[in-house]
């Protein structure tokens, strides 16, 4: 996101989804979980948090922020004790 925000992944399950997405890109948005392709197969994010907020489940969480397939989550850099946040996003 523009924005910057980074967000942290507290809970998630393995899928066996097959997509041509890069790792960390989300491919799919719903109230059960925002899945993200990985490498091999895919996780379903099921509780998230944003910085300052409250760990929330998914559907909670995405009343009050928006994540739309095709947004890329990224790795802090090294040595960051950051979040994953999506790509395209400024410094945390």
């Amino acid at each position: 996101l523009e924005d910057g925000t980074s967000i942290k992944i507290w809970a998630a399950t393995a899928e066996n989804a097959t997509s041509d997405a890069a790792p960390g890109t989300v491919i799919g948005v719903s109230a059960e979980g925002v899945v993200v392709a990985c490498g091999e197969g895919a996780l379903c994010l099921t509780q998230l948090q944003k910085p300052g907020g409250k760990r929330l489940p998914v559907r909670e969480f995405l009343a009050g922020f928006a994540l739309a397939a095709g947004q890329r989550f990224q790795l802090p850099e090294a040595g960051s004790q950051s979040p994953a946040r999506p790509a395209g996003a400024g410094p945390s």
